[in-house]
């Protein structure tokens, strides 16, 4: 990546430079052994050509403590990165080496070392995997073993492919939000998000890479121990200088252009709003002039409407691009979980199933307070549905109070009306002249007395013996 100084600060270009890590290998372990394949990678030769015209530097082949090199990938300002094979665990690594011989500065180192311990705290599907730091004495380099993720960065794919789908691009930014939110609980702050700084997989899986300019709150940085030889000193705070500026210009906010040492997790959030912006583009938001007129856009310049290059974005989506990119902070979104709350809204209105795209299904980013409040007790999914649910409750407790006054008490026995009472003697067509005598007095209205003890059908049985 090309750096250049603008009014004594050093800033990067997104446009241009090597990549740091791109795409599949032309190098694979066999049997614990690295074999070439037949296709030969131009692009790979001439990137390590150009970095042995800086000087000297490493050969594949070359061991590591333990790691044997297998392909140079890319490099800048802060190392180089090799494809790398971890021996004793038969396991591909990214190795982010720097050399010492290079005349290196006392801050880049402490750089790099913050860099290993910032990514070593860290453990989320979304954020590559820091494994080992150390430093080869055999080879003079101080080196970061990192997870190999297979695939390639935003940046490359939106230049072989054109700019993103809107569903892609919507699922990229909330893996990658997730994994700022993940950075927040630590108090680190990235300063350098940008689509080169994101890689994808074949599965769909979102990945943040270097921490090289991550800021961490609340903690010292110390050179390894046996360092005494590089003459410098032990702990050093703040790596930060007053009046240098650090980021990359086309994805930087405008707090972090002025002062990068006082900004916070929302500043990250504006470049990640600089970055759906390239997704769905396959532009930076501001990406006419050069670098100190791109630096003033950010400043004080509205981004340009996305729907007047992409009519499919929905309006939705648009406002939370815009709300990511304000000028000041506090009318962003303030933390991650607002941000993640307002693409799954998006989600939700265009109709796009989340949990079914790859990378999504993590609890990691749910807030805390959240998490043991059951979701039948929820306040907040109850109170959409009070619509139906009030005149409902006052229809049920309706029917309840009619059906108990109008039911009849224990004691009561109703007859229907229309209902005829027939004498139990009917049934006996045998009666006595008695028993016909009692029913016509019953046919005319006449009171007719009804046996109780004993039963009819055992007077009967007697008056027949």
């Amino acid at each position: 990546m090309s750096s250049q100084k603008i009014n004594g600060k050093l800033v990067e270009n997104e446009t241009s430079g090597p990549t740091v890590i791109t795409s599949r290998p032309l190098l694979t372990p066999v049997g614990g052994r690295a074999q070439i394949l037949s296709t030969e990678n131009r692009e790979t030769e001439e990137k390590l050509n150009q970095v042995r015209i800086v000087g000297r530097f490493l050969e594949p082949g070359q061991m590591c403590n333990g790691f044997r090199l297998l392909q140079y990938i890319g490099g800048g300002g802060m190392g180089h990165v090799w494809l790398a094979e971890d021996e004793e665990l038969h396991r591909c690594v990214a190795l982010k080496v720097l050399d010492l011989q290079q005349n290196v500065s006392e801050d880049i180192i402490l750089r790099f070392r913050a860099e290993a311990q910032a990514g070593a705290s860290l453990n989320h599907p979304n954020i590559a995997q820091v494994y080992t730091f150390g430093k080869c004495q055999a080879l003079n380099i101080l080196y970061i073993a990192m997870e190999y993720v297979d695939g390639e960065n935003i940046r490359d794919r939106i230049c072989h492919r054109g700019a993103l789908p809107v569903n892609e691009t919507l699922v990229y930014s909330l893996q990658i939000a997730m994994a700022l939110s993940h950075l927040d609980q630590f108090q680190i702050v990235h300063r350098d998000i940008k689509p080169s700084n994101i890689l994808v997989t074949q599965s769909g899986w979102a990945k943040l890479i270097d921490l090289g300019l991550a800021r961490q709150f609340n903690t010292e940085i110390s050179l390894p121990e046996g360092d005494d030889d590089l003459n410098f000193p032990a702990q050093k705070k703040d790596l930060t200088a007053t009046g240098v500026t650090l980021g990359t210009f086309d994805f930087i906010s405008p707090e972090q252009a002025r002062e990068p040492r006082t900004v916070d997790i929302r500043s990250d959030i504006y470049s990640l709003g600089c970055t759906m912006y390239y997704m769905l583009t396959g532009n930076p938001p501001f990406s006419q002039g050069g670098p100190l007129q791109k630096l003033l856009q950010h400043q004080g310049d509205a981004p340009p409407d996305i729907r007047r290059q992409r009519t499919d974005v929905p309006e939705s989506f648009r406002n939370v691009i815009e709300k990511a990119m304000r000028k000041d902070r506090n009318e962003r979104f303030q933390d991650t979980k607002e941000l993640i709350l307002a693409l799954e809204k998006v989600a939700e209105e265009t109709g796009f199933s989340l949990p079914a795209m790859a990378g999504y299904i993590t609890l990691d980013w749910i807030p805390k307070e959240k998490k043991s409040i059951p979701m039948i007790l929820d306040w907040n999914i109850w109170k959409g549905q009070l619509a139906w649910i009030v005149p409902l409750f006052v229809l049920l407790t309706a029917i309840f109070v009619l059906d108990y006054l109008w039911s009849p008490a224990e004691n009561e026995m109703v007859i229907p009306s229309g209902t005829s009472i027939i004498s139990p003697y009917e049934i006996y067509p045998e009666s006595s002249h008695k028993e016909n005598r009692e029913r016509n007095s019953l046919q005319q209205g006449k009171p007719v007395p009804v046996p109780i003890s004993p039963s009819p059908l055992m007077e009967i049985s007697e008056e027949g013996k």
